[in-house]
């Protein structure tokens, strides 16, 4: 059910398990380490933290290989979908490692991280409408990426973050840190004071889906005017100094 994904996921599939088993066993080791050292001085187990976004990192090819994780887009998965609900969450650090290339010379990496967001909710919307997705099916997800204003464009309602989600934002801060530094082009903190959660149904999806799809289409159009822009630029200025 996967649609687009990073380029990891292009190489022939042995070369694929053979990373992620290689990472998992590098993270299980990387624990017994720590467990080691805790053992030795409890002073170490400040750095238990630090487990959260390396196992994350470790396990999301495994995670994929195994349907654990199934890509709307690079950037939107669901995970462990199931018949009555869905849980949408953005992409990994190992995702990020691969978009780093595909995106660098990006002039608006936020912009194109929204429309790859965009490409994965009309891609599940098609799913909605082949009947391989219920459309009664609950939709959930966080977001620190998405505003009030474009939840409602999507068509599903932005609530304030459950304590316990939060704390799992808290957690990952490291990972938040350098992903949405990434899309700012600078280092950049995240907002997690008034983190939103997503919650909606397939048919709320449904019904938003030609709004959906013109956002979609003007942001793509946007953002490929922008790059051709930036090429013309630099062509102008190879041109002068030459």
């Amino acid at each position: 059910m996967n649609f687009n994904r990073n380029s990891f996921y292009s190489y022939p599939l042995w070369v694929q398990w053979s990373v992620a088993l290689l990472l998992l066993l590098c993270f299980l080791l990387t624990c017994t380490a720590v467990v080691s050292l805790i053992r030795q001085n409890p002073i170490w187990a400040l750095l238990t933290p630090l487990l959260i976004p390396v196992s994350q990192f470790a396990v999301s090819p495994l995670f994929s290989l195994l349907g654990i994780y199934q890509y709307l887009s690079p950037i939107l998965l669901m995970y462990l979908p199931a018949n009555s609900s869905i849980e949408l969450h953005h992409a990994s650090s190992f995702d990020y490692l691969f978009l780093w290339h595909q995106m660098k010379d990006c002039p608006d990496r936020k912009k194109q991280i929204l429309i790859y967001y965009l490409e994965g909710l009309i891609n599940l919307i098609e799913l909605i409408e082949a009947r391989k997705v219920s459309p009664d099916v609950v939709i959930e997800g966080s977001t620190y990426f998405l505003n009030e204003r474009t939840s409602k464009i999507i068509g599903l309602s932005l609530f304030r973050t459950g304590k316990i989600r939060k704390i799992c934002l808290y957690l990952n801060f490291l990972d938040l840190l350098w992903m949405y530094s990434f899309a700012c082009r600078k280092l950049q903190l995240p907002s997690l004071k008034h983190p939103g959660s997503l919650r909606g149904n397939g048919w709320q999806l449904l019904k938003n889906k030609h709004k959906l799809i013109g956002l979609y289409r003007r942001l793509t159009s946007a953002n490929q005017q922008t790059i051709i822009t930036k090429l013309n630029t630099e062509n102008t200025i190879s041109l002068s100094q030459a």
